[in-house]
């Protein structure tokens, strides 16, 4: 059932979006994606790997969708993970505990796994228990690696990834953002 390496345990539902050429892409590619799958679920958890979330940046999609920011800040739950055992910890913690919540997006997997000084095998033996857990609950996901690539599961894992390619951020949003952002002066980016 599973390959050798980490990620081929996840690669079959491998989608390839437009070619993220820097940290400022994949960071507004991910906010974007939590902004859009908020607008169309009630409730959504975030594992922000890496620290890419950015509240900015989600309001500054919804400010220019004309609606409310605060109304949409309530229905994302971020959880913020350093190491690979917390990463066991709160998929335990969210596949146990919180059956309301369907839909978890998770940021770069790969960079946490691949980071650590810990045996491969047990690293495997983590994120395997950690898939398993979401799959046994039904829980849908999906991993937003860099340069575009997204990995999804469960139920709601196509469509979100289906959803999401109609609504992408293309290149003149990204500088039409970054310009409002450093007119603020914000450190956004």
């Amino acid at each position: 059932m599973y390959r050798d390496t980490l990620f081929d345990i996840y690669i079959k539902n491998r989608v390839s979006h437009k070619r993220l050429y820097s940290h400022a892409d994949y960071r507004s590619f991910f906010n974007k994606m939590i902004y859009v799958v908020s607008e169309r679920y009630r409730e959504i958890r975030v594992l922000d790997l890496c620290e890419m979330f950015d509240p900015y940046i989600v309001a500054y999609h919804t400010r220019k969708a004309k609606k409310e920011a605060y109304a949409l800040f309530e229905s994302i739950f971020i959880s913020r993970v350093f190491t690979v055992y917390q990463f066991s910890e709160i998929i335990k913690e969210i596949t146990f505990k919180e059956r309301h919540c369907k839909i978890l997006i998770i940021s770069s997997v790969r960079r946490l796994f691949l980071g650590e000084d810990i045996k491969e095998k047990v690293k495997q033996d983590i994120f395997r228990e950690a898939l398993l857990a979401l799959k046994e609950n039904q829980l849908s996901f999906v991993f937003i690696e860099e340069y575009g690539n997204i990995f999804y599961g469960g139920r709601y894992g196509k469509d979100i990834v289906d959803f999401y390619s109609d609504n992408r951020i293309d290149k003149r949003e990204l500088e039409e953002f970054q310009t409002c952002s450093k007119k603020r002066g914000s450190a956004a980016f």
